[in-house]
């Protein structure tokens, strides 16, 4: 992909659940300054099912929670969330995991 550039990682019509990354510049490696690169700044989790609408937007900052209202915590420490059917754990600022009930 190419800076700016939205990828799908994962889709799941079945489930409802699809996870998107979005591409930002690196800058060239010394000696192939030719090619493009690029890394994942943002991964966006979006759970689509009836009566369970959520997107969740990951950064090395911070983690926005988007459904009945959005929540933003940063990505420091260990914390957890809990709504509806979904549980959001932050651990040790760099494990994130996701349960979606089934």
């Amino acid at each position: 992909g190419r800076p700016d550039d939205i990828i799908r990682l994962f889709s799941d019509p079945q489930s409802g659940v699809t996870v998107n990354g979005h591409l930002l510049w690196a800058p060239s490696k010394i000696g192939h300054e030719d090619k493009i690169r690029t890394y994942l700044d943002i991964i966006t989790v979006i759970i689509d099912r009836p009566r369970m609408n959520y997107i969740i937007n990951i950064t090395q900052k911070a983690l926005t929670l988007k459904g009945e209202a959005q929540i933003t915590i940063p990505c420091q420490g260990s914390q957890t969330i809990t709504k509806p059917g979904l549980e959001i754990a932050i651990s040790h600022s760099t494990k994130i995991t996701i349960r979606i009930a089934g």
